[in-house]
């Protein structure tokens, strides 16, 4: 979605009417937020097209980097509820995703001990090699996007964006 402060020449006028009908609006705040929200509307657009080319979500790229770092640690297998509370999705989600990467060979449930209901969730040689296409793929956009940004300009923004979210992770339940 565009922004709608940014693609109208009469924003000013808009944000003063908005004052004159919310007194207590903090404009300034909220241009900020718009930034952010469109910036990281364009950052995740950009970042993400090398997806859709292997006609993969971002959900299922989020479980198979989950699993690639969990083997990375030499964890055990998680089941797909650990899998749902580290990601911050339902289990319903989850499952839903983990069908389709399933069907295409990604990753294999298999039943842990004797109780069929408990499953762990382990990559396939497929799917690791599938996550080892899309990484530097990847990572070349992630590079591509923050370039305007000089290396000190990007420890400023890690240092801002990570003051706001330790501010506000206990308002978002987080």
């Amino acid at each position: 979605m565009r922004d709608p402060f940014h693609t109208t020449s009469k924003r000013g006028a808009i944000l003063q009417q908005a004052l004159t009908r919310f007194p207590d609006l903090n404009v300034n705040a909220i241009e900020a937020h718009v930034a952010l929200e469109n910036t990281a509307e364009i950052a995740a657009t950009l970042t993400f097209t090398p997806l859709e080319e292997h006609g993969i979500s971002r959900g299922k790229f989020h479980i198979l980097m989950y699993l690639t770092m969990e083997e990375m640690l030499g964890n055990e297998a998680p089941s797909p509820s650990a899998i749902a509370g580290s990601l911050g999705v339902t289990r319903a989600t989850v499952t839903q995703l983990l069908d389709g990467l399933e069907r295409d060979r990604f990753v294999e449930r298999r039943n842990v001990g004797h109780d069929r209901r408990a499953q762990a969730i382990h990559l396939t040689e497929e799917g690791r090699r599938l996550f080892d296409v899309l990484v530097p793929s990847i990572s070349r956009k992630i590079a591509r996007f923050y370039s305007p940004l000089s290396p000190n300009e990007r420890q400023t923004l890690i240092k801002l964006l990570t003051k706001l979210a330790a501010q506000n992770s206990e308002l978002a339940g987080r």
